[in-house]
């Protein structure tokens, strides 16, 4: 795959990745053939697949990919089968596979032998939930490398362009359980890094101190703030907040690392958790949120492509600007000349309720391709079975998918087998169509450093930002037929950018309005939409107006 084309290139040629997720360890073996038939009816040119470290080191030591104890652990037939059908094979080797599966996808042992692993409150009992891994601890670092060392050897050289494997994604939605658990790190690594972190950035404690109204005599006393915050000093807790974005891309790039170590040349896939189900649909109103908690990955893993992840539910009115949104915020952090993809596009859904119809999968494939994406990943594409008490909602995985675990077909699967009959014959001229934008959105990346916080202030970021950025102005333009690209405003707005929509409430640094001051004065055509007080109005002074408060 060539880099620095903005979309994927393989074999010389523009290519759409149109891919669907079909778990080899959830059909049996004698059904791969048969599955993968109906993958390249469906118009795929590409299949996904966790290859979940649990299963495939059940005892530590042990390890297996030929289907040594199990016909369908053989992960090494279904990809040469994936291979000699003609389709591409995109692995997603960990460690985190989440899948529905108990613990993640991590094996029990390490649960079970290295609770050090995972994180725990401060002084309390160990938090499993699944498995919520201490992500900077050594014990999870060397026990994911054991386990790179195995895995790896076995697929470089199945890589492109001597196999059929374009890009490798490691670990899969990184922090997710962390984040909806509000379980930081605490472990004696996280809170040193976090101490470096803080003291290169200040400088010293004495800065520290002054800055959080603080009297801490010793650098061993500067721990995590925690997840309670105030509203006074809430610095504290936005510099909390971008520790995080380094803490997660320390953790990418020791894995990067690794897999370069064995050989991997192909770019890089992180998978980002966006949507969050309400009653009968999904939003994507903590996307931002999550997004920018990869922020930071580009800066210490070059290539890596971004992989959002759209589970829309039911998908109308409420929330279809959503997909429009988080494809740009999805942008706003990737790489220049970089692709991004929907790592996984909903195609089916967890349970019976609410039940997917062909217009909804149609409607879901067609918003996110006119959103820009470079290529998707259907999940699921095939339904299946656990076992070994490998799922966490009993024996069987049907996800509604448009194949279910028996091999039929659900009548969702026509559109998926129209819209791949469109990426068939016109894929090489879609994929690398630029999109054109109207305007530009700018939002404020520390309204969004909230992913961890209880309180006051975090409660109100969340319901303006609902109010006045996805349900307002986003919206509104989205209504409109307006399309837009979006930016950080904590980072200088391009010349490139003539007019910039920005929905603003609670506060903003001098520098972001600064920023903005410079937009307008070259000439730029600036919409502020919410909030225009802010405690410093370094831009309202700048334009020269004058606000004041209205009492109701």
């Amino acid at each position: 795959m060539h880099k620095g084309t903005g979309w994927f290139t393989i074999n010389g040629k523009p290519e759409f990745i149109f891919s669907g997720e079909i778990h080899y360890f959830r059909i049996p073996r004698d059904q791969w053939v048969d599955r993968l038939n109906k993958a390249k009816l469906a118009g795929l040119n590409t299949v996904a697949s966790y290859i979940p470290w649990g299963l495939h080191e059940p005892e530590e030591g042990r390890f297996e990919f030929r289907g040594e104890s199990h016909p369908e652990l053989d992960v090494m037939e279904f990809i040469r089968l994936t291979q000699e059908h003609g389709l591409w094979f995109i692995p997603r080797i960990g460690p985190m596979s989440q899948g529905e599966m108990i613990n993640e996808g991590l094996p029990e042992w390490l649960l079970r032998d290295y609770p050090e692993a995972f994180n725990r409150p401060r002084g309390g009992h160990v938090l499993h939930h699944q498995g919520s891994p201490a992500y900077a601890t050594k014990v999870f670092r060397e026990k994911t490398r054991t386990w790179y060392d195995q895995v790896l050897p076995l697929l470089v050289p199945l890589q492109h362009p001597q196999g059929n494997m374009p890009v490798f994604q490691l670990c899969n939605e990184i922090g997710c359980i962390n984040w909806v658990g509000k379980k930081p790190d605490h472990s004696p690594e996280a809170e040193q890094m976090y101490r470096e972190f803080m003291l290169q950035r200040y400088g010293s404690l004495k800065a520290i101190n002054s800055a959080y109204g603080m009297d801490l005599s010793a650098e061993i006393d500067l721990v995590q703030p925690g997840i309670d915050s105030t509203r006074e000093h809430f610095q504290r807790w936005l510099d909390w907040g971008d520790f995080y974005r380094h803490y997660y891309a320390d953790y990418y790039a020791y894995l990067a690392q690794i897999a370069r170590k064995h050989g991997v040349t192909t770019h890089l896939i992180a998978n980002i958790p966006q949507f969050y189900d309400f009653d009968v649909r999904g939003r994507g109103l903590y996307s931002p949120v999550t997004t920018l908690m990869f922020s930071e990955f580009g800066k210490k893993t070059q290539g890596v492509i971004f992989g959002g992840a759209y589970q829309m539910r039911r998908l109308d009115y409420e929330n279809f600007h959503d997909i429009l949104l988080t494809t740009e915020h999805v942008k706003s952090v990737s790489g220049d000349g970089l692709p991004a993809i929907c790592a996984e596009l909903q195609t089916g859904v967890l349970s019976d309720k609410p039940k997917l119809y062909p217009s909804d999968v149609e409607l879901n494939l067609k918003t996110s391709l006119s959103s820009g994406l470079n290529g998707i990943n259907c999940y699921m594409f095939a339904g299946g079975v656990n076992f070994r008490g490998l799922g966490q909602f009993g024996p069987y995985h049907e996800w509604q998918a448009p194949v279910d675990s028996a091999g039929k077909l659900r009548p969702h699967y026509e559109p998926l087998r129209r819209f791949g009959r469109l990426i068939e014959n016109f894929g090489s001229v879609i994929a690398p169509l630029p999109k054109r934008c109207d305007l530009t959105l700018g939002f404020y990346g520390d309204h969004f450093k909230t992913a961890y916080l209880n309180g006051d202030l975090p409660d109100e970021l969340y319901g303006n930002r609902n109010k006045f950025y996805f349900d307002g102005l986003v919206r509104l333009l989205s209504m409109a037929g307006y399309s837009y690209n979006a930016i950080d405003l904590c980072e200088p707005v391009p010349d490139s950018i003539t007019h910039l929509a920005v929905s603003s409430f609670c506060f903003m640094s001098t520098q972001a309005q600064q920023h903005l001051l410079h937009f307008v004065r070259r000439g730029g055509h600036l919409l502020l939409a919410g909030e225009l007080l802010f405690e410093d109005s370094t831009l309202l002074q700048g334009l020269g107006i004058r606000a004041c408060k209205v009492q109701s």
